[in-house]
């Protein structure tokens, strides 16, 4: 493919139509570039073609509805009915196994799929998280094993995606990015694409197994210091000491120091899961990474010292009723995604130790199965404890609301943000 001059004539497909590759497909098609969005789940394919588009990001489902419409973005199950694509573009999870190995099942899926439609001298971009070197073992092999050379016939971009549902400062329309290729006139393609649709700097890195490595380091970063902040905040309970005190004391230093807050742990798919990716790339070449396997260790445990608590503080209060309302099950506020949550963790444990477990969020809608959902809290009654993991929007508004009326005994606070006060008959614990 030669360096593009017009980048409308272009015919890309993204695979995965998630929290990664829908945001991609829409920036892609409101700048012009013909785009189709490729999804295994029948049933979200089905609720689009039936008008029901259903989306984290803000308005983002009326930009879909006028792209579609305007023939910009089209969303189709499978690749039956696709041919001739220039630019395939991954976004797929990339799981764990049930032994905790890589597990990229769906991106060598989603890379047959493009095989079997892409035109000759296409390219393929893969954004969907890697373990270091994951290219050259899994996937260069069975592309050139599918009979395609390399970059001959397909020229071949890791552009790790870097998203945030909820941050409205740092959006994919402005967020810095890495990537690397297997050759020149790729980069220069990429390049042209991703300079078009994305104003913040685009930094070409000396090699793939690089861009691989910036992924898994700066997702292992975080969950180190989120990790090392939640036994801070345990050391400083049993000081005496308010860790939010000392963070934003620590905070006041200009150079040397971010602030990370204690709270139920990272979940999400991205920095627990990328820590382990990168232990396993470590291992494969006889290296141990000590204090990131002791962080994926420290973070796995805070649901249960969390848990331990709650029993602890039940007991203490000499509360007989052993019912707990787990609020926000997603990994994160403002967003309906559960997966890997801390919230969830804490409602299995406590349902599993023989609690009554109700779980509440404001924002996810498809609860998982085997608890009882709590849709309202104001109108709770005989439930003595809350456990708060995400504060969604107005939800602080509404606990406070709670804690006045003095109908809950206890709330176990996992993000530090209430206030105890000395004639409540609420007992607040915060992590």
């Amino acid at each position: 493919m030669k360096r593009l001059t017009n980048l409308s004539n272009l015919k890309i497909a993204v695979f995965g139509q998630g929290y990664v590759g829908l945001p991609m497909a829409v920036l892609l098609a409101k700048n012009g570039i013909k785009t189709i969005g490729v999804e295994k789940n029948k049933q979200i394919v089905d609720d689009f073609k039936n008008g029901k588009i259903k989306t984290s990001f803000g308005n983002l489902a009326k930009k879909i509805k006028k792209l579609y419409d305007d023939g910009m973005y089209d969303l189709v199950l499978g690749v039956e009915n696709i041919s001739n694509i220039d630019v395939g573009i991954i976004s797929v999870q990339t799981p764990l196994t049930s032994d905790d190995k890589p597990n990229l099942t769906f991106v060598l899926e989603a890379i047959k799929d493009f095989l079997s439609i892409a035109k000759k001298n296409s390219i393929l971009i893969i954004e969907s998280s890697l373990y270091i070197s994951a290219v050259d073992d899994e996937i260069i092999p069975l592309i050139e094993n599918s009979g395609f050379k390399i970059p001959d016939d397909i020229g071949i971009c890791y552009f790790p995606e870097r998203i945030d549902p909820i941050n409205t400062e740092w959006e994919i329309e402005n967020t810095p990015r890495v990537f690397s290729s297997t050759d020149k006139n790729t980069s220069k393609i990429v390049t042209d694409i991703y300079s078009k649709i994305i104003d913040a700097e685009l930094t070409e890195l000396s090699s793939i197994k690089t861009a691989e490595a910036v992924k898994s380091f700066e997702n292992a970063f975080r969950l180190v210091n989120i990790s090392f902040v939640n036994e801070f905040a345990a050391a400083c309970n049993n000081l005496g000491i308010d860790v939010h005190e000392v963070i934003k004391g620590a905070s006041t230093k200009p150079f040397g120091f971010l602030a990370f807050h204690p709270s139920a742990g990272a979940g999400g798919h991205c920095i627990p899961k990328d820590s382990t990716y990168l232990t396993f790339s470590a291992k494969k070449v006889g290296i141990s990474l000590p204090i990131v396997e002791q962080s994926i260790q420290t973070n796995l445990k805070i649901p249960l010292k969390i848990c331990d608590l709650i029993e602890s503080q039940l007991n203490e209060l000499k509360i007989n009723n052993k019912s707990v309302i787990v609020s926000g099950i997603s990994y994160k506020e403002n967003t309906e995604d559960y997966r890997e949550s801390p919230g969830l963790k804490i409602a299995s444990i406590l349902k599993e130790r023989g609690l009554d477990v109700k779980i509440h969020d404001s924002i996810v809608e498809n609860f998982p199965d085997g608890f009882e959902k709590i849709d309202n809290l104001e109108s709770i009654s005989n439930i003595k404890c809350i456990c708060i993991v995400q504060y969604h929007k107005g939800m602080k508004e509404i606990i406070k609301k709670i804690v006045e009326s003095g109908k809950i005994s206890l709330i176990i606070d996992c993000k530090g943000q209430l206030e105890e006060k000395s004639n409540s008959k609420t007992r607040i614990i915060k992590i």
